[in-house]
């Protein structure tokens, strides 16, 4: 059976094949680059960026959280010491708070909250804070009205600070989440080519094996059976390499089956030279054909008895229409 080939060679039966191979192993590793890039970014941007300005912000709570234990102190007691705490911890505060800042720019959001959490915390320092630890301290100068003020100024503080905590712990998670997704996308994506690229090697072997070695293993088979039946030919069939190889082993048969001494009418050696695999329809009469060995068209059939006429020979003990080129 033909192989359909036609003309092709060997390298335009393989190229293709590879072409497409190497066409998915780029695109595997453009997908795998991309994907990681994409997660690395993402992954960055939550170490980077999110963590550390939420860790900010809480440091900016444990700021104003100290702040008031400052001017606690100082009212109760009025020890010195508590005025160098307050101020240390004032001068620390606005380096924290321009770090939450830095992060919230571009997130009007977030920069809501965080301005809302500031001026909470100017309020509770302008109005009680700084207030209360320039006046005397000593427990005979509480006052119950400013102890109030001071208190719901700092409700409005932890108040503040709590929903500006719970959108940068929206955002760590949402950042978290993506940066696993694109990683599992990446993934997928990887092994969704490697599965085409493998369905694409199976399919070019089973091609390559039908148009390629199969027609080598039957003309290896052909060759050995030729040992014992010189008259057998191979079928031309597979690339055009091979085609040519096929074609110049049975032209090197035919010659040598023209030198070799002419057997006697009627014996089994004198059939025609044959096809290992042959069609039951010629394409042309055998008239019109080359033939091979006068002899062996004129032959009486061994099986038979009969004598074939010169367009139809004798063909494995009958006559036949069909006829072996050289």
């Amino acid at each position: 059976m033909e192989s359909g080939l036609g003309g092709r060679t060997v390298a335009r039966t393989v190229t293709p094949a590879l072409h497409r191979l190497t066409v998915l192993v780029v695109l595997m590793a453009v997908v795998a680059f991309v994907g990681v890039l994409l997660s690395t970014r993402a992954v960055n941007s939550l170490t980077e960026d999110l963590q550390p300005a939420a860790a900010a912000n809480q440091d900016v709570l444990l700021d104003v959280t100290a702040l008031e234990g400052a001017v606690a102190n100082w009212a109760r007691s009025a020890d010195p010491a508590a005025i160098d705490e307050y101020d240390q911890l004032l001068a620390r505060l606005p380096g924290d708070q321009r770090q939450v800042r830095a992060f919230a720019e571009g997130d009007s959001a977030l920069t809501l909250l965080v301005t809302q959490q500031e001026n909470a915390i100017d309020a509770w320092i302008e109005q009680y804070a700084q207030p209360r630890v320039e006046a005397p301290g000593g427990p005979e100068t509480f006052q119950a009205r400013r102890y109030r003020v001071g208190q719901r100024l700092f409700g409005d503080v932890l108040q503040a600070n709590q929903a500006t905590a719970a959108a940068f712990g929206d955002r760590v998670r949402q950042a978290s989440t993506d940066a696993a997704w694109r990683l599992r996308g990446t993934i997928a994506a990887v092994a969704l080519l490697a599965l085409i690229a493998w369905l694409v090697v199976s399919r070019s072997r089973s091609r390559l094996l039908s148009q390629v070695s199969e027609p080598l293993v039957e003309l290896e088979r052909v060759v050995h059976l030729m040992v014992k039946d010189p008259t057998l030919r191979a079928r031309p069939d597979g690339p055009k390499e091979l085609r040519s190889v096929i074609e110049s082993l049975n032209a090197l048969a035919d010659a040598t089956c023209s030198r070799s001494p002419r057997p006697r009418p009627g014996t089994p050696s004198s059939r025609p030279p044959t096809w290992r695999r042959w069609s039951a329809t010629p394409s042309r009469t055998c008239a019109s054909r080359p033939r091979v060995g006068a002899s062996a068209w004129t032959s009486r059939c061994p099986r038979t008895g009969s004598r074939c006429s010169p367009t139809a020979p004798c063909w494995g003990g009958r006559c036949s229409t069909s006829c072996p080129t050289r």
